[in-house]
């Protein structure tokens, strides 16, 4: 059972104010405080919440009922949209249909965390749409909708007990300094929740950044947690070659695709960064910072005028995998085990051939086999080049 107390006001039994219960997670533990929430989430009771940013006031998005108390006990002018709190990208798209690829890598290479990703809602199709005529009033009332799935493995346990978002805005009076610790929390608006949760200090102290993603834009409409430069190396489109040690394959696959992607838009290769697109390569089996073969930079240098004398090898990780919007592997066995270290992100991996065959390692061969690989690995890379280019 859950300990927790629930402190009267010294008139309390005759009527008085009732003060709200008090959890500390640390004290009744996790999931004793994870079937708290979410049970009186279900009804329809409002929550203070710890997130990574400040302390939020939390209700079930979908209950319209507790959703028009947050917005009379937080004081929050009409027209002014309620945030939701997600799981991550999976949930998201359960509720909206039309996604923008920039928000999804914008999820992906920040969920959970700081960032509050604010989108256009369709006519038709959204799931959303399905929320209480008046839940949706206050969650979308100019047809937008910001999501969240925040850093706190807490909340997030919480959200996913209830398998459904929150409705989750700064634990405040509207207008006023977001608490960034549950007493503060509970300071500021006192009997006006039900349950307030302890789970220290929020590591960040300030809100989270909201950006507003239409097409192929995105805009700042707060500043937060996440700097700028952050956000904007973000929104760079990326493309990660495959093979397995990084000496030889990849590395080609990267120069070629470079040299391609900067003809496309006439630009030079060091510059197309700059107009949103980046290629990268990497082994499965790679050890860091090795150089390219002497042989592969003299034949790269002959076929193609490209220098990898700069390469250095490294090796697959988590990072790359997940900030990657398609990632080309040279063989088959090497896509089917990306797939199954990052079952989440297997839907971006594919071999460089359409087709599934394997570009075979020309290593130890002749030269001319070398040479016949290159000239594959162009070919496909072109075949592939409307993919990396495509928004």
């Amino acid at each position: 059972m859950i300990q927790v107390s629930l402190r009267k006001s010294r008139d309390g039994l005759l009527g008085g104010v009732m003060h709200p219960d008090f959890i500390s997670i640390e004290k009744t533990g996790v999931s004793d405080a994870v079937a708290r929430c979410s049970r009186a989430l279900r009804q329809g009771k409002l929550l203070v919440l710890p997130t990574e940013t400040v302390y939020g006031l939390g209700a079930l998005a979908s209950n319209a009922d507790a959703v028009a108390r947050l917005c009379q006990r937080k004081e929050r002018r009409q027209g002014h949209a309620l945030p939701l709190a997600v799981s991550g990208f999976k949930m998201v798209k359960e509720y909206v249909a039309d996604f923008p690829p920039i928000a999804e890598r914008l999820a992906r290479r920040f969920w959970p965390g700081p960032l509050t990703i604010v989108v256009n809602l369709s006519q038709s199709g959204d799931k959303l749409k399905t929320f209480p005529e008046d839940s949706l009033r206050a969650i979308a009332p100019q047809n937008t909708c910001g999501f969240r799935a925040p850093q706190n493995d807490f909340l997030l346990s919480v959200i996913n007990a209830v398998n459904a978002p929150l409705v989750l805005t700064s634990a405040n009076i509207s207008g006023r300094s977001p608490a960034t610790s549950a007493q503060e929390a509970k300071e500021a608006l006192g009997d006006r929740v039900d349950l307030v949760v302890d789970g220290g200090i929020a590591t960040y102290g300030t809100p989270s950044t909201v950006v507003k993603v239409i097409k192929n834009e995105i805009s700042i409409l707060r500043e937060g947690a996440l700097s700028l430069d952050a956000l904007r190396d973000a929104t760079i489109k990326t493309t990660l070659f495959v093979c397995a040690a990084n000496l030889c394959r990849s590395p080609v696959a990267e120069a070629i695709a470079r040299k391609l992607v900067a003809e496309e838009l006439n630009t030079p290769p060091e510059s197309i960064e700059a107009r949103g697109i980046r290629v990268e390569s990497a082994g499965i089996y790679a050890s860091d910072s090795r150089p390219a073969p002497s042989s592969v930079c003299r034949l790269m240098q002959k076929l193609y005028g490209l220098a990898l004398d700069s390469h250095r090898s490294k090796g697959v990780d988590a990072s790359l995998i997940r900030d990657a919007d398609n990632i080309f592997t040279m063989e088959k066995t090497q896509c089917l085990a990306l797939q199954s270290l990052y079952p989440e992100h297997a839907d971006r991996i594919a071999t460089l051939d359409p087709s599934g065959c394997d570009v075979a390692d020309p290593f130890g061969g002749p030269g001319k086999g070398y040479r016949v690989c290159f000239k594959r690995i162009e070919s496909l890379v072109k075949s592939r080049l409307s993919q990396i280019l495509k928004e």
